[in-house]
C-alpha cells in the first residue's frame, strides 16, 4: 500500500524540523486513506460514550457467564464490529472498581495452556445494578428514537 523511504531534500528536511524523523513516502493519498480508515474505525464512537457504557456492558457480558479480562476485550470488539476497542489499561481498573464495590467477584483458574488467569462474576449486587442500568439506558434510546422519528417524520 504505502512505503517508507529516507529522503534528503528540502521536504523531507522540513517534516523532520516538523515530526522529528526522515521519512518520506511514494504515495501520499494512500497513506492518508489508510490512517483515515484507522482513525474512522477507531474513533467512531466518543470516549465519554464508551466510558459511560463500560459498567453495563461488562454486566450484561458476566451475566451470560465467567470470563476473563481478554476475553471481554475481545468480546465486545466483535459485538461492536471493532467500534468499540477496549484497551487492557481501561479495562482492568474498571473490573477491580466494579470487584471493590461488590458488583462482581474474581477467581484464579487455569487457561488451557495451564497459565493462570483471572477469572470474573457477577454478583447478586451485580445483576441488581445491571437490571436499573438496562432500564436506563432503554429510557435513552426510547427517548432518541422518538426525537429522531420527530425530526424526519
Amino acid at each position: 500500500m504505502f512505503k517508507f523511504v529516507p529522503d534528503d531534500n528540502a521536504e523531507s528536511s522540513r517534516r523532520k524540523a516538523k515530526w522529528g524523523h526522515k521519512l518520506a513516502y511514494t504515495d501520499k493519498r494512500k497513506l492518508l486513506t489508510y490512517i483515515a480508515s484507522l482513525c474512522i474505525v477507531r474513533f467512531m464512537i466518543p470516549k465519554e460514550l464508551i466510558a459511560a457504557s463500560t459498567e453495563p456492558l461488562i454486566l450484561s457480558l458476566l451475566s451470560k457467564g465467567e470470563s476473563y479480562g481478554y476475553a471481554l476485550i475481545q468480546d465486545v470488539k466483535q459485538l461492536s464490529s471493532d467500534r468499540i476497542q477496549w484497551t487492557d489499561g481501561m479495562l482492568y481498573p474498571v473490573l477491580h472498581r466494579m470487584e471493590d464495590e461488590g458488583l462482581i467477584e474474581s477467581r484464579w483458574g487455569l487457561s488451557e495452556n495451564g497459565r493462570k488467569r483471572k477469572y470474573y462474576s457477577i454478583k447478586k449486587d451485580g445483576r441488581r445494578v445491571l437490571d436499573k442500568q438496562r432500564e436506563e439506558w432503554q429510557t435513552v434510546s426510547q427517548l432518541l428514537k422518538q426525537l429522531g422519528k420527530e425530526n424526519y417524520a
